[in-house]
C-alpha cells in the first residue's frame, strides 16, 4: 500500500496529492484544504466533509455528486464552478464567491452563504433549508425553481435576481421584494439600445466598447486605463451597475462595505453561540466596515495593515462622492458596486474617478504581491523547520519491528505488492509474503500495525514521519521497468527539490494518464484494468512514476499550469 506517499498524514496536501487521492476515489474528509489551488478539476463523488477550504480556488471546477457537509468554504473562489447533485450541511461559505456557478439538484441545509458573491450565479433545482444569505450579491443570478424554506435574505439585493418559479417559505427578508427595480421599468427591446446609448457617451471621457451579452443578460462597457482592462456592467434585469477590473497577486480576497446608518467599535453577530465562531463586524472608518469571522479577519487585517495608513479614510471619502456601496478586493479581480441604477446615475461625473480609484487600489494591492519571492524563501524554511519537528516527535518506541518486521521491511513487501495483478491473487501474494517468511494473518498484523502509526491522530506530528520514512523506503524498493526513477527520487522526497534521475514517460504522457483514470472512474469504470490494457501499464509502475513527477511537481509550480492545459485535451479524448 502506497499510503504515505501522497501526503496523507501532516501538513497541508498539495494540489498534485488531492488530484491523486480524487483520482483513486479516497476521501478528502476533514483535510486541511485551504488556499490551494484546485481551479479546473473533475472531482466526481469526492467527500470533502469536515474539510477546511478557506480561500481554496475552486473556480471552473466540477463536483458531481460530492459531499461537503460541515466544510469551511469561508472566502473561497469557486467562480464558474459547477456543482451536480450534491449535499451539503452546515457548510459555510460566508463571503465565497461563487460568481458565474451552477448549482444545480442539490441540497443545502444550513449552510451559510452571508455575503457570498452570487452573481449570475446559476441555483436551479435546489432546495435550501434554514440558509443564511444576508448580504448576499444575488445580481443576475438565476434562482429558478428552487424552493428556499426559512432562509434569511436581511441585506441581499433578491430584487436584482431571476426568481421564476420560485418558492419562498418562511423567509426572512423577502417581504419588500419588488415585481420590478423602481424606476426600471422599460420593457425589454428598449434596455438594451438604452444602455447603449448611455454607455457610449463615455468615449470622449475613457475609450472603450459596449458589449451586449444577452445570455447573461448584461450589457457591457469595456476598455482600458494605463494598460490596466476594467468594463462597466449594467444589469438589464435592474438596471443596476458595477465597474470591475484585472489584478494580479491578489491577496486575502475581502468586501469593504459602506452603510451610514453603521458606526461604532467592532461588534460581535450575537446570531451565532460559539465566540469563536461569531462574526465580528470590524469598521474602517465611520460606516466602512468589513464583516467576516475572527480568523479570516485577522488576515484582511494583515493585508489593510500593509496599506498607507490614508486607505481606509481615502476609501470612505471616495465611496461616498462617488455613491459606491461596496469595494470587493479578490485574488484576480476588483470591483465596485453602486448604490444608484443607471437611469439615476451621472455617468460623466462618476466613471472616471471610479475606474481611478479602481485602478489606484489595484496598484496598491500588487505591490504587496511584490514581496512575494521572500514570503516563498520563508515559506521553504517553514516547511523544512516543520519537517524537522515532524522528525523531533518520534520516539525510538515508535519504530521498532512490528511482529520483528520493520518500516524498510514492510515497504519493500508493499512495493512488490503493488505490481500483483488480480489474478495473482491469492498464489501470487501468498508467495510473495512466504519468501519473506510470512502468512497473511501474521501480515495482518504487520501492516495493520504499522498503518495505525501512520494514522495516530493522537499525534500526528510523528505519524506524519513515520509515513514520509515510508514514502523514501518504499520508493527505494520499487521495482519494474520504471523503478530507476523511482529510485533517484526517494532520497527528495518530502523537499521541495527536484530528482535527478531520468524521466520514466515524458510529463505530457504522464498527464495523459491520469486524466484518462480519472475520466475512467468518473464513468464508474475499472480504471486500474483500462490502464492496463491501453497503456500497458500496471498500478506499480504508475505509482513509480508518480513518485517521480509528484516530487518534479513539488519543486516546480508551473508544472500545475501545464498540466492544467493539457488536462484539457484529454478529457476531450477520453471522455
Amino acid at each position: 500500500m502506497i499510503i504515505g506517499l501522497f501526503g496523507l498524514f501532516g501538513g497541508k496536501l498539495s494540489r498534485g496529492q488531492v488530484q491523486r487521492l480524487v483520482m483513486r476515489g479516497t476521501g478528502l474528509v476533514g483535510k486541511d484544504l485551504s488556499g490551494l489551488d484546485l481551479s479546473e478539476l473533475h472531482m466526481p463523488g469526492t467527500l470533502f466533509n469536515g474539510a477546511k477550504m478557506v480561500g481554496t480556488n475552486l473556480s471552473g471546477s466540477t463536483l458531481m455528486s460530492c459531499q461537503l457537509n460541515g466544510a469551511d468554504l469561508g472566502k473561497a473562489l469557486l467562480v464558474g464552478c459547477e456543482v451536480y447533485d450534491a449535499t451539503m450541511e452546515g457548510t459555510r461559505l460566508a463571503g465565497a464567491d461563487l460568481s458565474e456557478a451552477e448549482i444545480m439538484n442539490s441540497e443545502l441545509v444550513g449552510v451559510d452563504l452571508s455575503w457570498a458573491r452570487l452573481q449570475g450565479t446559476r441555483i436551479d433545482g435546489c432546495t435550501l433549508r434554514q440558509c443564511n444569505l444576508e448580504g448576499a450579491v444575488l445580481t443576475d443570478a438565476k434562482l429558478d425553481s428552487t424552493t428556499f424554506v426559512d432562509c434569511r435574505f436581511d441585506g441581499a439585493n433578491l430584487h436584482e435576481a431571476s426568481t421564476r418559479e420560485c418558492r419562498f417559505e418562511g423567509c426572512e427578508g423577502v417581504e419588500a421584494m419588488p415585481p420590478k427595480w423602481a424606476g426600471w421599468d422599460m420593457d425589454d427591446d428598449e434596455r438594451v439600445p438604452y444602455c447603449r446609448e448611455r454607455l457610449e457617451t463615455l468615449a470622449d471621457l475613457v475609450p472603450g466598447k459596449v458589449f451586449v451579452r444577452e445570455d447573461d443578460r448584461e450589457v457591457h462597457y469595456s476598455g482600458r486605463v494605463n494598460e490596466r482592462p476594467f468594463r462597466i456592467k449594467v444589469c438589464l434585469l435592474s438596471g443596476n451597475m458595477d465597474i470591475e477590473s484585472k489584478l494580479v497577486n491578489g491577496q486575502v480576497p475581502f468586501f469593504l462595505r459602506y452603510d451610514p446608518d453603521k458606526d461604532g467599535a467592532d461588534e460581535a453577530d450575537e446570531n451565532w453561540d460559539d465566540t469563536h465562531e461569531r462574526e465580528l463586524t470590524h469598521f474602517v472608518a465611520p460606516g466602512l466596515f468589513l464583516k467576516d469571522y475572527p480568523h479570516d479577519l485577522d488576515a484582511i487585517r494583515g493585508v489593510l495593515d500593509q496599506l498607507p495608513s490614508t486607505f481606509g479614510e481615502r476609501t470612505l471619502e471616495t465611496m461616498v462622492k462617488l455613491g459606491v456601496r461596496t469595494l470587493h478586493v479578490g485574488r484576480e479581480t476588483i470591483s465596485l458596486t453602486f448604490v444608484s441604477d443607471l437611469l439615476a446615475m451621472d455617468l460623466a461625473a462618476t466613471m472616471p474617478g471610479a475606474i481611478a480609484f479602481v485602478n489606484e487600489t489595484a496598484a496598491l494591492v500588487e505591490s504587496l504581491g511584490r514581496v512575494r519571492s521572500e514570503g516563498e524563501q520563508l515559506e521553504a524554511q517553514l516547511m523544512a523547520q516543520y519537517h524537522a519537528q515532524m522528525r523531533g516527535a518520534l520516539t525510538p518506541d515508535m519504530m521498532t519491528p512490528i511482529e520483528g518486521f520493520d518500516l524498510a521491511t514492510y515497504a519493500a513487501i508493499e512495493a512488490e505488492r503493488v505490481h500483483l495483478a488480480t489474478e495473482d491473487y491469492p498464489d501470487g501474494f501468498h508467495a510473495l509474503l512466504a519468501r519473506f517468511e510470512l502468512d497473511e494473518a501474521r501480515f495482518t498484523l504487520v501492516s495493520g500495525g504499522w498503518q495505525a502509526r501512520m494514522m495516530n491522530q493522537e499525534n500526528i506530528m510523528a505519524a506524519g514521519a513515520i509515513a514520509a520514512e515510508y514514502s523514501r523506503h518504499f520508493a527505494a524498493a520499487a521495482a519494474g521497468p520504471y523503478a530507476p526513477s523511482a529510485h533517484a527520487t526517494a532520497q527528495y522526497l518530502g523537499t521541495s527539490e527536484a530528482p535527478e534521475g531520468p524521466e520514466p514517460i515524458s510529463f505530457e504522457r504522464y498527464v495523459e494518464i491520469a486524466t484518462a483514470q480519472e475520466v475512467w472512474l468518473g464513468q464508474g469504470k475499472d480504471a486500474v484494468a483500462l490502464a492496463r490494457t491501453t497503456f500497458e501499464m500496471s498500478m506499480g509502475d504508475w505509482a513509480n512514476i508518480e513518485i517521480y513527477w509528484g516530487q518534479q511537481m513539488a519543486a516546480d509550480g508551473s508544472l500545475f499550469d501545464t498540466m492544467s492545459e493539457l488536462q484539457e485535451r484529454y478529457r476531450a479524448q477520453y471522455g
